[in-house]
């Protein structure tokens, strides 16, 4: 039975066009083409590889995630809608 592996972007750079491949066929195409989307992706993996998830089933990109670490001032007020704690200050 083929092994599931977790990694970043960042560990895994040669898996960035069978990601693109594997994962991109799912989103809407304004997402895939619009000039801002394409910037923010671009930052995305220039400052934030780390947050890049791939999952790996038997080598082969299965699944992936994208994030970006956030700072807050540590007042509830501020959090975005959904949050349930406040974000710690650093």
């Amino acid at each position: 039975m083929p092994e599931t592996e977790t990694v970043t972007a960042g560990e895994r750079p040669d898996l960035r066009e069978q990601a693109r491949a594997a994962l991109w066929g799912g989103w809407p195409e304004f997402i895939l083409h619009a000039p801002s989307s394409a910037e923010y992706r671009r930052r995305a993996r220039a400052y934030f590889p780390r947050f890049d998830v791939l999952l790996l089933d038997g080598g082969e990109v299965v699944a992936g995630g994208a994030g970006s670490r956030c700072a807050g001032t540590g007042r509830q007020a501020r959090c975005p809608t959904g949050t349930t704690a406040p974000w710690p200050r650093r």
